[in-house]
């Protein structure tokens, strides 16, 4: 049993060290639009391997929709965007060791009408 622990608690990990954290970054970082039209974002992973990609949502895994589409894996467009849309978008970069991630903001505004009355 103790030889177990031993070769357990005594064996390096080694893992390739040339493969170093991936740099990430979404374009554009905040992104203000009126509602009903398409948001874009763009996730740039600097590093080799590019590595797997998740886009998520205020921390919720976005996965896709009509109106959530992936033309690619480093591209996300919401069309038809409405108010609950808005929030912070991240792009989780993950390969074997590393993760890296970058983060945007999509704020939704909208047309306000004033109505003014004569009095």
């Amino acid at each position: 049993m103790l030889s177990v622990l031993t070769d357990v608690l005594f064996h390096p990990v080694y893992y390739d060290q040339t493969k170093k954290p991936h740099r990430v970054a979404i374009t554009p970082p905040e992104l203000r639009l009126e509602v009903g039209k398409t948001a874009t974002l763009n996730c740039s992973v600097f590093g080799s391997p590019p590595g797997n990609v998740v886009w998520r949502k205020d921390m919720l895994t976005l996965l896709p929709s009509p109106r959530v589409i992936f033309p690619n894996p480093y591209l996300l467009q919401v069309r038809q965007i409405r108010r609950q849309d808005a929030g912070m978008y991240q792009c989780f970069v993950h390969r074997e060791f590393y993760s890296s991630q970058a983060s945007a903001r999509i704020i939704i505004g909208g047309m306000f009408f004033f109505i003014l009355f004569n009095k």
